[in-house]
């Protein structure tokens, strides 16, 4: 892929891949620039930035199921990272947010008008739900069946089972090692734990971090 009709094809072509093609160096100027020509003809995009066509499919039918029309749904990868959505959001809306459950499943209400807040936390901190376990709820929905103690539980022994298996490889312990959404995600969680012991001071940043970190 080089050429300018392939303008906005997804690098590798599978369903979940996050690159694409921008042949010319004006198509990169222009996706810079937000240009309708460019950004309109891309099939995929970073996660963070571009809403999956898995993740918008699945917004799209719990929407219809649980809003109004001036309602929308955003669903994080946990419980916590709603939670912290909820509060990132009413902060700084007009319109206070709902929680509410679709199969199980905990989702945050927001409105139309105002989702762009909401989605500044998506993007600031990479806790939005990934393409693949969109994709997995829209062909496999929870069913109630188990408890939430229950999943969590079965959920707890995945994680102990992959960070057992990355134990073995980084030489520490399974206890010392945490399993996160995106790189970005890491990064938010260490400065969620920095801050947390140490309340109300300033955080002070060496060099130039990736630019949605200074927005953290």
């Amino acid at each position: 892929m080089w050429t300018v009709e392939d303008l906005g094809r997804v690098i590798p072509d599978t369903l979940h891949g996050c690159s694409v093609c921008l042949p010319t160096t004006q198509s990169i100027i222009d996706y810079e620039d937000g240009k309708a020509e460019v950004v309109e003809k891309m099939e995929a995009g970073y996660p963070r930035f571009f809403i999956h066509p898995k993740v918008k499919e699945l917004f799209a039918q719990v929407s219809k199921a649980l809003c109004s029309e001036a309602e929308q749904v955003l669903i994080f990868s946990n419980e916590a990272a709603l939670e912290r959505a909820q509060l990132f959001y009413d902060a700084r809306a007009n319109t206070p947010s709902k929680i509410a459950s679709h199969h199980d499943r905990k989702v945050l209400i927001v409105s139309n008008e105002e989702a762009d807040i909401a989605f500044k936390y998506w993007r600031y901190t990479g806790e939005g739900i990934s393409s693949r376990e969109a994709e997995d709820l829209l062909t496999n929905p929870p069913q109630s069946a188990k408890t939430e103690k229950e999943q969590r539980l079965v959920a707890e022994n995945d994680s102990l089972k992959v960070r057992t298996q990355f134990s073995t490889y980084y030489e520490a312990d399974p206890s010392d090692l945490f399993l996160v959404e995106s790189g970005m995600t890491a990064w938010f969680l260490a400065h969620r734990c920095i801050t947390a012991n140490r309340p109300g001071l300033k955080t002070f940043q060496l060099e130039f971090p990736y630019v949605d970190l200074m927005n953290i």
